[in-house]
């Protein structure tokens, strides 16, 4: 019997996805950080909200020492944080309490990832707190987020939190 010389049929074209496959990948890897780094500031930005919802919930005396539990957005410098500990009902963002999912000073400009936070309501706000229930405050502890707040990480995709008016905070 004469043995051939060569490629199967099946050798090459399990070749060519194999060709196909690591092209798709490679490509990938070549486009940059545009389109992937707002769903990692949508990961990050929902562990930051589910802290600060957990700390307000456990904290049984939240309603009556006056402590705010919120996340503060300041969309200027496209960045998310804590409020200073002595003033835990300010809008300002400490940037020397750090959240390990907080943003820091000037990382998400790196990203060119900008950020809005909206109550689906009422507009644009610059934070958002929790109460003993887990349901999203204000400063002055009303209820906001009624019909639902929105936070957006935007560059050349928009990825989006959601934060409903019981509380559940979830990419939409």
């Amino acid at each position: 019997m004469h043995k051939s010389n060569g490629f199967t049929l099946i050798e090459l074209i399990v070749v060519i996805i194999i060709v196909g496959i690591l092209s798709v990948v490679v490509a990938a890897r070549f486009q940059g950080k545009s389109g992937f780094a707002e769903y990692t500031w949508q990961k990050r930005g929902i562990a930051a909200l589910r802290y600060v919802q957990l700390q307000a919930m456990q904290d049984t005396s939240a309603t009556n020492s006056g402590a705010c539990y919120r996340l503060n957005v300041d969309t200027t410098n496209n960045q998310f944080g804590l409020p200073p500990v002595a003033d835990s009902c300010s809008d300002n963002i400490d940037i020397n309490r750090h959240l390990a999912s907080s943003s820091g000073n000037g990382e998400m400009d790196n990203d060119d990832v900008s950020i809005s936070l909206s109550d689906n309501t009422s507009g644009i706000i610059n934070g958002i707190g929790f109460n003993g229930l887990g349901q999203p405050v204000d400063a002055a502890n009303n209820a906001i987020c009624v019909s639902g707040c929105t936070m957006s990480f935007t560059d050349s995709l928009s990825a989006n939190i959601c934060i409903e008016s019981q509380g559940f905070v979830h990419a939409c």
